[in-house]
């Protein structure tokens, strides 16, 4: 995972139905311990099990499939546990909504002629943004040799060769 795109992609088009393909994806993960699934309709949640090989950053893969007219439409979507991701969506939620506020209150200070103290607090808050989008882009190299192991199991899983986008 050499990119700067925080929740990498997978999109492929089988002849195969999504019944036939879920049940390759079954087979092989009834022969690996290396990686656990929860299997749902038509939702597949692969990820890397509790052990000495799971950390805060193991990867999961979220696959769908989608019937086509050429048989199904693969949709995956690489990230980090919900517990993570939701830190991150909350961390940018109050960066976001901060900055909202604190620009109403900038523009109101500048509307009547007043120095608004609280300027000093943009850069703070764009750096934090930064530590957050750099924090979570460390994160994502500590699991891209999970992600990868993810990644083949895929493609060896359904017999052919899926591009991360």
């Amino acid at each position: 995972m050499t990119s700067i795109r925080i929740r990498p992609k997978i999109k492929a088009i089988s002849p195969l139905q999504p019944q036939a393909l879920q049940e390759r994806i079954y087979e092989k993960l009834d022969q690996t311990k290396q990686i656990e699934g929860l299997r749902y309709k038509d939702h597949i949640l692969l990820k890397i099990p509790q052990g000495p090989e799971y950390h805060f950053w193991s990867p999961q893969l979220d696959l769908n499939f989608d019937p086509h007219e050429k048989g199904t439409i693969i949709h995956g979507l690489y990230g980090p546990s919900q517990d993570v991701w939701q830190v991150f969506a909350v961390g940018y939620g109050i960066i976001g909504f901060s900055l909202f506020f604190l620009t109403g209150y900038v523009i109101t200070a500048f509307l009547l002629k007043i120095f608004p103290a609280m300027l000093w607090v943009y850069p703070a808050l764009l750096v934090a943004a930064l530590l957050l989008y750099l924090f979570s882009q460390y994160g994502q190299k500590l699991g891209a040799e999970q992600t990868f192991l993810l990644h083949h199991f895929v493609e060896d899983a359904l017999g052919e060769k899926v591009d991360i986008t």
